[in-house]
């Protein structure tokens, strides 16, 4: 189903719904091989940040914030 704007669509609906209950950060990791949900979530807004220190390290993710 890539290519359709599915994703794009989703994780906007999910930002959306976190900023409405005031969250002013959205987080997330990704596998660092998946390059076409990396292109998704940079096209989105989020960028590559240092993982917080309470934030468990996934192995093989790269972590990426998106701040309001």
């Amino acid at each position: 189903m890539r290519g359709r704007g599915h994703g794009e669509r989703l994780i906007r609906l999910l930002v959306d719904e976190a900023h409405r209950q005031s969250h002013t950060r959205v987080s997330l990791n990704v596998n660092r091989e998946n390059a076409p949900a990396i292109a998704l979530y940079a096209k989105l807004g989020f960028l590559d940040v240092d993982r917080p220190s309470d934030e468990p390290d996934a192995y093989g993710s790269r972590y990426m914030e998106l701040r309001r």
